[in-house]
């Protein structure tokens, strides 16, 4: 047990965690704020402006708000008021979704490279098993237990193809990364002069000296 908990402490990559929670977090600001603003906007209307005068008026009693000046700096007052409540709102919901969007995101990406580092191969598997525990957890949050089966296997469904294009990109990112490898090689070899073989043999190519590779780190 204890070997499965160092691989998965030693495969969990922090950084790739905190990436993925903050740009799913700031997705979730955007859509719980504009969600949330969508919802008020019963809350601007006419009536709910003389709510909030007539809440003002309750409060300052002793005033009579009768002058032209004192009707326009009540009317502001109140509107304002409105557009504070609306506001509040709108931000404890980003707020909210942002947190929760964090945390799903997060916990997907760490069950995910946990699942990868017991198993020690990154395919589309791990991302299904990060799907599907996490999509049992959002079931049982909504439906119950219920629900447990069907986030199981929904979000196994949806995380499977999201994992097999992440394989695809690796395994072009790996095949790039050693035809760059492969070509510089043979760059090099090609550049540096190879030196006569004693006895008047033929030449043969060998490692590149100390100084061909610094020749050809300052040429670029």
């Amino acid at each position: 047990m204890e070997e499965y908990y160092d691989k998965v402490r030693k495969g969990v990559r922090t950084k790739e965690v905190a990436e993925a929670a903050s740009y799913c977090g700031l997705f979730g600001v955007v859509l719980g704020g504009a969600r949330e603003w969508r919802n008020t906007t019963n809350l601007i209307t006419e009536g709910a402006i003389l709510q909030e005068e007539e809440k003002l008026r309750r409060k300052y009693p002793d005033k009579s708000f009768a002058t032209p000046k004192m009707k326009r700096m009540l009317r502001y007052h109140a509107s304002k008021e409105a557009h504070g409540l609306r506001m509040l709102k709108v931000c404890t919901s980003a707020t909210k979704t942002c947190i929760a969007f964090g945390l799903i995101s997060a916990a997907y990406v760490a069950v995910e490279q946990g699942v990868e580092a017991v198993r020690e191969n990154a395919d589309a598997w791990g991302s299904v098993c990060a799907g599907s525990a996490l999509g049992t957890v959002i079931g049982v949050r909504w439906m119950g237990v219920r629900g447990a089966g069907v986030g199981a296997l929904a979000g196994g469904a949806l995380s499977f193809p999201f994992g097999h294009l992440k394989t695809l990109a690796r395994s072009l990112e790996g095949n790039e990364a050693e035809g760059k490898d492969a070509q510089e090689v043979e760059t090099v070899d090609r550049g540096v002069p190879t030196a006569p073989v004693p006895g008047g043999g033929a030449e043969e190519t060998g490692k590149p000296s100390l100084w061909g590779r610094l020749v050809k780190r300052i040429k670029g």
